[in-house]
């Protein structure tokens, strides 16, 4: 019995010492946690302006006093032709023989799509590296709506999730500073909107 009590007498220091480790540790975690919490709030927003004849990356922190800086730009003089001149080498062309319409050969398709659809790729791709090197804590886009929707069948889930907002618009005539004074406007109405639904 004498023997019991001794070596419960002796594990006490390292019950303690056990118990002091596990605060320890609970504490490191808790600041860990804290710490990827600010560099989560510290990393920026991404806004890509886009449009079939080219693209704006902006970078910058919201709130914040600084306005939104351009990080990347794309020229795409391509998504500016028309059909016509996409289909250099055109395939050969019959009359239909029923409707006596005039129609290619081969299946046809919307040049001019298939340039939008691959840039939006290009840039969907662009966002997709930014994700998975936590470049940024969410991103917004900015485009005309055909061009926007190429944009979403581009995204995987994981890229999608991180999308704040999406306006539909066409603003890349625009200059930089009026996009950039854009850009804020609508963040701060994002936020009052998602104040009032919390509220």
């Amino acid at each position: 019995m004498e023997k019991k009590g001794a070596s419960t007498v002796e594990r006490l220091p390292l019950l303690a010492l056990q118990l002091q480790l596990q605060t320890h540790m609970r504490s490191r975690n808790i600041t860990t946690q804290l710490e990827n919490v600010l560099k989560l709030k510290r990393r920026p927003i991404w806004v890509l302006v886009a449009h079939r004849g080219g693209a704006l990356l902006f970078e910058g922190q919201f709130p914040g006093r600084k306005p939104f800086r351009v990080i990347q730009k794309w020229d795409h003089p391509e998504g500016r032709l028309k059909n016509q001149d996409l289909d250099a080498d055109q395939p050969g062309r019959s009359m239909g023989r029923i409707h006596r319409a005039r129609h290619s050969y081969s299946e046809q398709v919307d040049s001019k799509r298939l340039v939008a659809r691959a840039f939006a790729r290009e840039l969907v791709a662009k966002l997709e590296k930014g994700r998975v090197e936590n470049r940024f804590r969410k991103f917004m886009l900015i485009a005309e709506s055909r061009f926007l929707g190429e944009l979403r069948a581009c995204m995987g889930p994981a890229l999608s999730r991180l999308q704040s907002a999406s306006l539909e618009k066409e603003l890349h005539l625009m200059p930089v500073g009026r996009i950039q004074a854009l850009i804020l406007q609508n963040l701060r109405e994002i936020a009052r909107e998602n104040l009032q639904a919390v509220a």
